[in-house]
């Protein structure tokens, strides 16, 4: 709830602009994040699984009978492409990459909530203030756009 101070001054509360604006941005990076989180350990367990298999066939191929032989190398170079491709899609995707951004973009939101927060609750935020905390909350996600540009334009060099 938002109270005005006979100064004129006000107070953050959860129906808040600049409350509301700084939520919204944290729920989104916890969310994408947390995305990107399970696509990126998913890939990698896919890859690792693969990995295995394509081991697991290849040694069979040492103990079987002569007629399997032939199938055997056949499925490892299915499990081989498919591992192959697992990996350069999950590459293209950039799952960890994103996911690292989105972090460190979350968690610098959560530092200017807990701070605004704070400050809330010793003195009543003025017109200054809430320019300042939505300067920063601005800045936090421009840097964030910016670098994940950076990210991708040396993916592509």
């Amino acid at each position: 709830m938002t109270s005005v101070s006979p100064a004129g001054a006000t107070s953050t509360g959860a129906d808040d602009p600049l409350h509301v604006l700084l939520q919204q941005a944290i729920d989104r990076f916890r969310d994408a994040s947390d995305e990107h989180k399970v696509l990126h350990r998913t890939g990698q367990t896919g890859i690792i699984a693969l990995t295995a298999a394509t081991t697991i066939a290849a040694g069979a191929g040492l103990v079987t009978r002569d007629a399997w032989k032939p199938w055997l190398q056949f499925l490892v170079l299915c499990l081989t492409a498919s591992t192959a491709a697992l990996a350069a899609w999950l590459e293209g995707r950039k799952a960890r990459e994103l996911w690292q951004h989105e972090r460190e973009v979350y968690y610098a939101l959560l530092d200017i909530q807990r701070e605004l927060n704070f400050v809330a609750t010793l003195q009543p935020l003025s017109d200054a203030d809430r320019r300042a905390y939505f300067a920063r909350v601005d800045e936090a996600l421009r840097s964030s756009a910016h670098k994940w540009r950076g990210l991708v334009a040396k993916k592509d060099q």
